[in-house]
C-alpha cells in the first residue's frame, strides 16, 4: 500500500507519492497538524490501520485519533500514546499498533487564559472562536482542569465486514463523568476542510491518573487552564491501494 501526501500552507496544494525517491518524508514543517487519512475515508468504514503509533508519535506529542478497526479512542499528550478502550479504561498505546485516522501536532502554545468558574464546552469554544486570530488555521487546544460534568464515548473493536460509522453511531458505549481532574485535548479545524476532517472542534479527554478517558460529547469546563497552538500548515497522508 502506498501512501499519499497532501500538504497545504498559504493556499498551496501540493501532493506527492511518498516513498518515491527524490520525495520528502510525511511532515516536517513547523506549525503543523499532521493528519493520518480523511474523516471521508474513517466514515465510510475504511477502519484498517495505515500508519503506526510510532510514526504518529513521530510527527507530534499532541493529538486524537483512534485504532484500527476502532479499537478505541487516542490521545496524545505530553509524548505519550494513550488508547482508551470500549470500557473507557486507557493504556499505553503499543508503537506497533496501528491507526486508520489521527490528527497530531508539536504542541508549543501561542496563547493561554484561565477558565475560573465552570461553563459549559459550548461556551468555551465560543470564547476560544473570540480569541483565535485566524480561524482558517488549525488549532491545537488543551484544557488542564476540573471537569464538573461531561458524557464520553469509546467503542469496541469492530470485525468485518465493516458497516460504515454511521450504522455504528448508536452502538458506541457513553458513560458520565463527574468532578474529574483531567485534560481535554482539542484541534479546532476551520470550515474549508469539508469531509477532510471534522470541521469545527473535535475533543479527547484523559484524566490526570491515566485511568479513564474517551471522546467527549458534552461537557462543562473549569476552572482550567486552557493552551492554545496556533497551526497554519496542514499535512495529510491518505492510504492508497
Amino acid at each position: 500500500m502506498h501512501m499519499w501526501q497532501v500538504g497545504l500552507s498559504a493556499g498551496v496544494l501540493v501532493v506527492a507519492l511518498v516513498g518515491c525517491e527524490g520525495v520528502k518524508p510525511w511532515g516536517g514543517a513547523a506549525d503543523t497538524v499532521h493528519q493520518v487519512s480523511t474523516l471521508e475515508l474513517l466514515l465510510s468504514g475504511a477502519f484498517d490501520g495505515v500508519a503506526t503509533v510510532s510514526e504518529v508519535r513521530q510527527h507530534g506529542d499532541f493529538g486524537l485519533g483512534t485504532y484500527d478497526r476502532l479499537d478505541g479512542e487516542m490521545v496524545v499528550l505530553d509524548g505519550t500514546v494513550y488508547q482508551v478502550h470500549g470500557d473507557g479504561s486507557v493504556k499505553v498505546a503499543p508503537m506497533h499498533e496501528t491507526t486508520p485516522y489521527a490528527m497530531v501536532t508539536k504542541f508549543v502554545p501561542d496563547v493561554q487564559f484561565r477558565v475560573p468558574e465552570p461553563m459549559t464546552l459550548t461556551a468555551l469554544e465560543a470564547k476560544l472562536d473570540g480569541r483565535l486570530d485566524d480561524l482558517n488555521a488549525f488549532h491545537a487546544i488543551r484544557v488542564d482542569g476540573v471537569l464538573p460534568k461531561a458524557t464520553v464515548r469509546s467503542i469496541h473493536a469492530q470485525a468485518e465486514p465493516y458497516a460504515d460509522a454511521e450504522t455504528l453511531s448508536g452502538t458506541h458505549p457513553t458513560w458520565n463523568l463527574e468532578n474529574i481532574t483531567g485534560t481535554l485535548v482539542g484541534v479546532r479545524s476551520p470550515s474549508f476542510v469539508g469531509t477532510m476532517a471534522p470541521a469545527g472542534y473535535h475533543w479527547h479527554f484523559i484524566s490526570d491518573d491515566r485511568t479513564l478517558g474517551g471522546h467527549i460529547l458534552a461537557a462543562e469546563v473549569g476552572p482550567s487552564l486552557v493552551r492554545v497552538n496556533h497551526n497554519r500548515n496542514w499535512d495529510v497522508r491518505l492510504p492508497m491501494g
